[in-house]
């Protein structure tokens, strides 16, 4: 007989000593730093009486270095789509579900004098920012979710402002721009 097992046989040797392993209830068939993980292979003779396996505190999601958020579980697993040779996509969220929780900093983020079409995707929200497109940042648009559920609101007035033309909420000086589902307001 051959002393080598194959690769389903280990893993099926393996699971039982795992599962017998968890249906002891002494001590001994707990893992600690002085025993070992699987205790002792001859208890596997023992008959298996059957006591309830409770585990708690044991959470098998998002197992990658990230800060989980349950605000972000509504977003698709491969949103935002990967940039593509004409558009590039930025995403703005509030609860830190994007790359960017202001719409300014994915403003700031789109590349100088760039060519391709710039989607600044905004997800729901209320967002209390001025924002400026400088000429030099052409070709973004603003993707809202709704105009009745995506807002960029600030509240200068003319007087705080040095002049009307500097209080608006949104203000572009870039060719290019395009905003689609979104509200700008000034709330004073």
């Amino acid at each position: 007989m051959s002393a080598q097992i194959n690769g389903a046989a280990a893993v099926a040797a393996a699971f039982v000593v795992f599962s017998a392993h968890l249906y002891f209830p002494t001590t001994a068939h707990f893992y600690s730093p002085t025993t070992p993980l699987f205790g002792n292979l001859s208890d596997l003779t023992a008959p298996f009486p059957f006591y309830p396996l409770t585990v708690s505190s044991v959470s098998i999601d998002h197992q990658y270095d990230c800060k989980y958020n349950p605000l972000c579980e509504d977003f698709p697993p491969d949103f935002p789509p990967p940039d593509t040779p004409a558009v590039s996509v930025f995403c703005v969220d509030p609860n830190g579900c994007c790359d960017f929780t202001t719409v300014q900093a994915a403003v700031d983020a789109v590349p100088n004098h760039s060519r391709k079409r710039n989607v600044v995707w905004i997800n729901k929200g209320i967002y209390f920012e001025k924002v400026m497109i400088p000429a030099s940042k052409p070709n973004i648009t603003f993707q809202g979710q709704g105009f009745d559920m995506t807002a960029i609101a600030w509240n200068d007035t003319a007087k705080s402002a040095n002049g009307t033309f500097s209080s608006a909420s949104v203000s572009v000086f870039a060719s290019g721009f395009i905003a689609k589902n979104i509200s700008f307001i000034v709330t004073a």
